[in-house]
C-alpha cells in the first residue's frame, strides 16, 4: 500500500484475519468487502464517496457478477445483508480493530532507525514501499503467514533481511538457534529480497 492508501492496506489486513477466524463463504464476500470498509472507514472518520448510501452498490454488484461468472451463487448485496455482515466480522475479531498493518509498522520502524541513522542514509529511501512490495509477494505466496505473523513481526523481519543485504546487519545475528549455519544461509539465499524487489 502506497503512503495515503492505509485504509485500503486495513481492509485487506482484517479480511484476512476474518477469515483466518471463520469458516468463510465465498458467496458473501461482496457484503464482506463494503462491510470491512465501511468498519474502517468509521473506525477513522472518514467518508468515502463511494460508500455512503447506497453508491456502494455498483461495486459489490460487480464483483457478484464476477463471482457468478465463477460459478459461485451470491445474493445481491442488500443494506440488511452488509449489516449482518458487519456484526459478524466485529463479533470474530472480538472488536480487535486496531492492529497496524505492515505499511504502518515499516514506517514506525524505518522512522526510528533514521532517527539514529540520519535521514541521508541511503537505505532508507524508498524502504517503506519495499518492505510493504515484499510483505504482499510473501503473503501471496504464503497467504498462512498472515495468521502466524503480526504485521509487526513481518515488517521487522523484512527490513532486518534489508539491513542484512545492505551490509549493515551480519546475517549471523538473526539465525534461530535451531538451525546451522548453513541451513541459515540457504533459507536466506531462498527469500533473499534483491530477488523479489520490483
Amino acid at each position: 500500500c502506497a503512503q495515503g492508501q492505509g485504509s485500503w492496506c486495513k481492509i485487506a489486513l482484517l479480511l484476512d484475519r476474518y477469515c483466518a477466524k471463520v469458516e468463510f463463504d465465498v458467496e458473501l464476500l461482496p457484503m464482506t468487502c463494503v462491510a470491512l470498509t465501511r468498519i474502517v472507514f468509521n473506525m477513522e472518520n472518514n467518508a468515502d464517496p463511494g460508500f455512503v448510501g447506497g453508491a456502494w452498490r455498483p461495486s459489490a454488484d460487480q464483483l457478484r457478477a464476477w463471482l457468478a461468472r465463477a460459478g459461485y451463487n451470491v445474493p445481491e448485496a442488500t443494506e440488511e445483508l452488509v449489516f449482518k455482515q458487519e456484526i459478524a466480522i466485529l463479533h470474530a475479531l472480538q472488536l480487535d480493530l486496531a492492529d497496524p498493518c505492515v505499511q504502518q509498522w515499516s514506517v514506525t520502524f524505518v522512522t526510528r532507525f533514521t532517527l539514529l541513522r540520519g535521514p541521508s542514509f541511503p537505505i532508507l529511501q524508498g524502504m517503506e514501499q519495499k518492505i510493504t512490495h515484499l510483505a504482499s509477494i510473501a503473503l501471496m505466496h504464503h497467504p498462512q503467514a498472515s495468521s502466524m505473523l503480526t504485521n509487526g513481526k513481518l515488517a521487522l523481519g523484512l527490513l532486518c533481511l534489508r539491513m542484512v543485504e545492505a551490509g549493515l546487519l551480519p546475517l549471523e545475528e538473526l539465525r534461530p538457534e535451531d538451525l546451522s549455519e548453513e541451513e541459515w544461509w540457504d533459507l536466506y539465499l531462498e527469500c533473499k529480497p534483491s530477488e523479489l524487489a520490483p
